[in-house]
């Protein structure tokens, strides 16, 4: 059987050469900073369609960014690393981390089997989100967080009052993903 054919579209260069260089022997991969690139690389391989699209999911709505472009978001990035670093050793130092989110998944999944469940977070980072995920979660929504005008002359609570409701219809949509998945059962 031939490996599966994805097409890999990411706007920085080292990102397709990384992915096609790690997975170019597991799938057939078509990478290119662009939707034509990709295309065009797959189709150069024997394939016209792709069984499937990884996509970045950061990417530019138009052109790609300078290598001046990359070194900033790159020194940004690492500051964000080191802040989310942080607030994690205080959620620690608080004993609260996803492990217990994720237990208290389980034991529901166990307790009440083929009850869908979405978590409902504010701290959350991507490796979170892929957690949840992999432990049943039919959906994971991110709480809203407070812009400057809502903050503005407000208590923190009031703030995100006023966040929760100005997000409300999309958070209403992530959970009636969660109550789909209990039609399917």
């Amino acid at each position: 059987m031939p490996p599966a054919a994805v097409c890999f579209v990411d706007d920085d260069p080292e990102e397709v050469r990384r992915f096609r260089d790690l997975l170019g022997g597991r799938l057939l991969v078509g990478a290119g900073t662009s939707l034509s690139g990709a295309l065009e690389d797959l189709r150069g391989q024997g394939r016209e369609q792709p069984d499937a699209f990884v996509l970045d999911l950061y990417f530019p709505e138009s052109g790609t960014g300078t290598v001046e472009d990359r070194a900033e978001l790159t020194r940004a990035w690492d500051r964000f690393l080191e802040a989310q670093a942080e607030i994690r050793k205080v959620l620690e130092r608080l004993g609260q981390s996803r492990e217990g989110g994720l237990a208290l998944a389980r034991r529901i999944r166990a307790e009440f089997p083929g009850v869908p469940f979405a978590f409902f977070t504010r701290k959350g980072t991507l490796e979170d989100a892929i957690a949840a995920l992999e432990v049943g979660a039919a959906s994971i929504v991110k709480k809203p967080d407070p812009g400057p005008r809502e903050r503005r002359g407000r208590s923190t609570a009031e703030a995100y009052d006023l966040a929760l409701a100005r997000d409300l219809p999309r958070v209403v949509r992530g959970i009636k993903r969660a109550l789909g998945h209990a039609s399917r059962r």
